[in-house]
């Protein structure tokens, strides 16, 4: 199933310049806070989920300001030391938001540069969750071989 993602998501020419870096499932529940949206600050990577459980509204489903991996004003000079996407820059980019919550067997991926969020997760939210870096960046990565 990585090894299908991988081919699904990496174009045929970049595919020798990316590893998988990290494969992990989550389980999460009973957590009324969302998680605000933030960026992890690494430029290449993609992640992937697919929701074996929840991912609704009410079970962590995924949410990303559409277009803030590669646009300077979101993604430069308005976060804070913690990445987070502040409440008064979010007003700025609400209109942008894309809920991207689903059901058991829905798979998201996205780039991690980008803003993301997900909704509280009052119901278990399970995912099994994917990495994808360039082997020439220079973020600390594990490579995993298949």
């Amino acid at each position: 199933m990585i090894i299908d993602i991988f081919h699904l998501l990496i174009d045929e020419d970049k595919k020798k310049e990316y590893v998988v870096t990290n494969v992990a499932i989550f389980s999460e529940k009973k957590n009324p806070n969302p998680l605000k949206f933030h960026s992890d600050s690494r430029k290449g990577m993609y992640r992937a989920q697919i929701y074996l459980k929840g991912g609704g509204n009410n079970s962590g489903g995924f949410k990303y300001i559409k277009k803030s991996n590669n646009n300077n004003s979101i993604s430069q000079g308005i976060q804070t030391s913690s990445n987070e996407l502040s409440d008064r820059d979010f007003q700025k980019y609400k209109n942008n938001v894309v809920d991207l919550s689903g059901s058991e067997g829905d798979l998201v991926i996205f780039d991690t540069l980008g803003f993301h969020g997900k909704h509280p997760c009052l119901n278990e939210r399970r995912t099994i969750a994917c990495e994808f870096q360039p082997k020439e960046n220079n973020y600390p990565k594990s490579q995993i071989d298949f």
